[in-house]
């Protein structure tokens, strides 16, 4: 992101991977503590956030990359 100049949401989309990030460590912790987490809220939390993430936040992202001359540049190489 940094390398292409994409700053327009790049605080956002870092900070939507660490709160993922944070929350799976927290699932983790929990299950190592012996606090379980049921098959379909893992799944639910998993496929929301990827879904959301990868039809919103990356497309945006992929948007701007594909009209960064900088980008379809390096992409060639």
């Amino acid at each position: 992101m940094q390398k292409y100049d994409y700053i327009e949401d790049a605080d956002a989309h870092i900070r939507q991977h660490r709160s993922f990030s944070a929350k799976v460590v927290a699932v983790r912790n929990d299950i190592k503590t012996g606090i379980l987490i049921s098959r379909e809220d893992l799944l639910s939390f998993l496929n929301s956030w990827l879904i959301n993430h990868i039809l919103n936040t990356d497309k945006g992202m992929t948007a701007f990359l594909l009209a960064s001359e900088q980008y379809r540049f390096n992409s060639q190489i």
